[in-house]
């Protein structure tokens, strides 16, 4: 607050359930004399979906008291879990949201996924996981989870992994309330393929005919 005249003196807090003056949310109380221009409390069970507030009451030194409580633009509850993208939605060996199922190279990774969901606080970012398993996050040697992701991308360099061995990449949703979903959701998995094909033998190539 202001005061051409004598001064502020100090800030009375509340934290309210209405935006129109203080009414204390259930298990706080209106703190009095703040000075620091900050204040916490612990409240008894705010509701999912609803809408609270911080109000302020300012104090000059002369004792006089603001015409009324300013109140902020609140903030909302969401203890709702996001819900992460779909198997189909994400995309192994691949940062343009094209699946890939083989792959011949035993370090080289990358993944892309379509948003997940969240009809309340929305999506704040991801966590992404190059894993061994498609029921969790177990990380494939040579790479970390990757945390705080907002591009839907994701690549890494792993220590070898093994011809003929499938792999996923696993992805967890935040929302902006930082809820987690309730899992990880793993990919349909990519093979690596290091063997070479065979080619054709001389009796199954056929010359100066285009028939079998």
């Amino acid at each position: 607050g202001t005061t051409s005249g004598p001064g502020i003196r100090d800030y009375s807090v509340c934290f309210s359930t209405v935006n129109s003056g203080c009414t204390n949310i259930a298990g706080t109380v209106t703190q009095t004399g703040n000075t620091s221009r900050t204040a916490t409390a612990t409240a008894t069970g705010m509701s999912h979906g609803s809408t609270y507030y911080v109000c302020v009451m300012t104090y000059d030194n002369a004792g006089v008291a603001a015409s009324s409580w300013q109140c902020s633009d609140g903030f909302g509850i969401d203890t709702a879990l996001p819900s992460n993208p779909t198997i189909t939605d994400l995309n192994d060996l691949s940062v343009s949201l094209v699946d890939a199922d083989w792959s011949n190279s035993t370090t080289a990774l990358s993944a892309s996924w379509n948003a997940g969901t969240d009809a309340n606080s929305g999506i704040r970012d991801y966590s992404v996981c190059f894993s061994s398993v498609n029921t969790g996050c177990t990380n494939i040697a040579g790479t970390t989870t990757q945390t705080g992701n907002t591009s839907r991308t994701a690549t890494a360099t792993a220590t070898g992994m093994s011809n003929g061995t499938m792999y996923y990449t696993c992805v967890m949703t935040y929302d902006a309330a930082g809820n987690a979903a309730a899992g990880w959701q793993c990919s349909d998995g990519f093979t690596i393929d290091t063997s070479a094909p065979s080619a054709p033998t001389g009796a199954n190539i056929f010359d100066l005919s285009v028939s079998f």
